[in-house]
């Protein structure tokens, strides 16, 4: 999930969006097992092989319910517009410019922070209200690890980027849980160029690794782009365990969502929001909506750079089919764009 400015009060003149048509599968399922795998009814699955941001959404834990008993609880909802809901994308330009892209409530702003050196392999923002600075953590061509911190100031933007580990060349696509509970740890996770899955906690400053864990060697290839979207609680009981609840696009066209419980993480689930016409995706992040419905934004940006919102009209309720028609919003081209 993606929210809130890259560095606040540093935009360009808004836009107005244009409607444009969406995909149209509306099917949902269950499956575990494998990352790529169809549906299944198995569950729970095992390993096979900002500045200026909302907090994350926070939801209890999703039942596996039919479709049916589910969607006519998610009809009865208010429905929540595209301009009710806000999101941002962050990209490195060429010459290492470090941009945002922000759609909030109909309008379009592009922001400017400043340069970091270079042209991130992968990277992915963490949310975190209890910091000032915006923080990215990224992945140099040459393998290096590195997080990336930007703060505005009487002063001015400040960007700086700390390298923080080397040996990080397998990880293609990277993406970060919300650093909540009282740890204060984040949680990285990295698909690898090998088909695999890996877990890294930092530590509460994110000056070091903490653990590195393996939640897969294989299976997960088909995964074409991962972003966290929020925090889960699953399990029975008065403490429930968080989950981080990843958004996810296949290569064979699936919109998913991966929960990893915090704790047992290779405990993982998966849930099929949608079976088909979702693969085209070269980047895809949700964000929030203001209003009193658990409604969430995706943003799915094309390789042309053609940017389409979508709106969830219940974010938490394991079910594709309250997932709206989309929204072209607006073309961004000259940057690399990442999942968030």
């Amino acid at each position: 999930m993606a929210t809130g400015a890259l560095v606040v009060g540093l935009v360009t003149a808004p836009t107005a969006c244009a409607a444009a048509p969406a995909p149209t599968d509306r099917s949902s399922a269950t499956a575990s097992g494998t990352a790529s795998g169809t549906a299944s009814t198995t569950t729970p699955a095992t390993s096979p092989g900002s500045a200026g941001a909302r907090p994350p959404r926070t939801s209890a834990a999703v039942a596996d319910a039919p479709a049916a008993a589910t969607g006519t609880s998610a009809r009865a909802l208010a429905r929540t517009t595209p301009q009710q809901c806000s999101i941002l994308i962050a990209g490195v330009r060429p010459d290492t410019t470090l941009v945002g892209f922000r759609y909030e409530k109909g309008r379009v702003d592009s922001e400017v922070a400043g340069k970091i050196g270079w042209v991130p392999r992968t990277m992915t923002t963490v949310t975190d209200l209890k910091s000032a600075e915006t923080v990215f953590w990224a992945i140099r061509e040459d393998g290096m690890l590195y997080r990336i911190t930007v703060q505005a100031d009487d002063g001015g933007v400040r960007v700086a980027a700390k390298r923080v580990a080397r040996g990080w060349g397998e990880v293609r696509v990277l993406a970060a849980g919300s650093p909540t509970g009282d740890s204060g740890v984040t949680y990285l996770y990295g698909l690898t160029v090998t088909g695999g899955l890996k877990r890294y906690v930092t530590s509460p400053d994110g000056q070091r690794l903490l653990s590195a864990r393996t939640i897969a060697t294989t299976g997960w290839s088909d995964i074409r782009t991962l972003s966290f979207d929020r925090v889960q609680l699953t399990g029975p009981g008065a403490r429930p365990r968080e989950a981080d609840v990843m958004l996810a696009t296949t290569r064979r066209g699936y919109l998913a969502e991966f929960a990893f419980p915090r704790t047992t993480y290779l405990m993982w689930t998966r849930t099929n929001l949608r079976t088909s016409t979702w693969g085209g995706w070269a980047t895809l992040t949700s964000g929030f909506c203001d209003s009193d419905q658990p409604s969430r934004p995706i943003m799915g940006v094309r390789p042309s750079g053609e940017a389409f919102l979508y709106v969830d009209q219940n974010g938490n309720d394991g079910w594709g089919g309250d997932i709206g028609r989309g929204t072209r919003v607006a073309t961004w081209s000259g940057a690399k764009l990442y999942n968030q």
